[in-house]
């Protein structure tokens, strides 16, 4: 499999059948379809880029193929939704460690019962579930340069399709200068972010 940065690649999703009300199994697989098209049918010949899974300790469990982050370290996430935001927007906050099998995904009622501390994220993703518009994304100064940002990406996107939610990420032409990195070498994903426009101020703290 090509390095994911050194060529554009299109994904097709496939859902497979129901983990839970809702809620999908699917298989993103490279494709000459239309970038983030729904396939009939799951081609098991076409390279696998991730896919989602029944999980016993969370909502699911999100598996990445190796190629797609290989410097990113293993990571479980939590789900934050707000349902009550206008619009709606949705949170998966990203953290490194043993409690969860890597791509597990947790409610954050889960989360409040660990004793974690919101602090030790690695980085977190906030998007809108009607569209898949990216709002913000973060990694922590420590984890930066592996590949965090593209991993929540790639689980941010399996997480929008396994809930059936209209669209595929896409971002506008508003980023901070580290997102503007993060999208110059995102060739994975082909014309779903729009030419930088405008140069937000950097989300961590001054």
């Amino acid at each position: 499999m090509p390095e994911p940065h050194s060529v554009a690649l299109s994904l097709a999703y496939a859902r497979l059948h129901k983990v839970s009300p809702g809620v999908w199994e699917i298989t993103a697989r490279v494709t000459e379809l239309a970038d983030g098209a729904i396939a009939d049918a799951d081609d098991e010949a076409a390279p696998l880029a991730f896919s989602t899974h029944a999980s016993d300790r969370g909502i699911l469990r999100i598996a990445l193929a190796d190629w797609a982050t290989p410097l990113a370290p293993p990571l479980w996430f939590v789900l934050v939704d707000e349902k009550r935001s206008t619009p709606r927007a949705v949170n998966l906050v990203a953290f490194a460690g043993d409690n969860f099998a890597p791509g597990t995904v947790i409610t954050h009622y889960q989360f409040a019962t660990l004793g974690i501390r919101n602090e030790t994220q690695a980085g977190a993703v906030r998007w809108y579930p009607d569209g898949g518009l990216v709002h913000q994304i973060f990694v922590a100064p420590q984890w930066r340069r592996h590949q965090v940002a593209t991993h929540l990406l790639y689980a941010a996107e399996a997480l929008h399709q396994s809930h059936a939610w209209p669209g595929k990420l896409n971002g506008d032409g508003r980023r901070t200068d580290l997102g503007e990195q993060l999208i110059s070498g995102l060739a994975s994903y082909p014309s779903r972010f729009l030419p930088l426009a405008e140069t937000m101020p950097p989300m961590d703290p001054a």
